[in-house]
C-alpha cells in the first residue's frame, strides 16, 4: 500500500493491485473515499466515491482542493507504481 501524501491528517494512498481509471484513496481515521481521475472528450475532472462513513462537506472541499492542486503529481506517482514498478516518494504537505 504505497502512501503518497499526508495533508491535514488525510492520508492519500494506492493499493498495490489497483485498476483503471487512475485513482487515489484517501483516509482519515476510519473514514475513506476514493478519488477517480476521469477524462472524457478532452475534459478532465475528479469523481469522489464515498463509502458508508462519510467525510464532512468541509473535509471533502479540503480533499478536492488538494487533488486539484496535486493532480499531475498524483498521476505521476500512479505511473511510478504501476508502470515503472517503483516505490513513490511519500510527502507530508502542510499547505497548498
Amino acid at each position: 500500500m504505497p502512501k503518497l501524501y499526508e495533508y491535514k491528517g488525510f492520508i492519500f494512498f494506492l493499493y498495490s493491485n489497483e485498476h483503471l481509471p487512475p485513482h487515489v484513496h484517501v483516509t482519515k481515521g476510519s473514514v475513506k473515499i476514493k478519488v477517480e481521475f476521469l477524462e472524457v472528450a478532452g475534459a478532465t475532472w475528479t469523481d469522489l466515491k464515498e463509502e458508508k462513513k462519510k467525510f464532512t462537506a468541509s473535509q471533502k472541499r479540503d480533499i478536492q482542493d488538494f487533488v486539484d492542486n496535486y493532480r499531475e503529481q498524483i498521476l505521476k506517482k500512479w505511473d511510478i507504481v504501476f508502470v515503472e514498478k517503483k516505490k513513490p516518494k511519500f510527502e507530508k504537505i502542510d499547505k497548498i
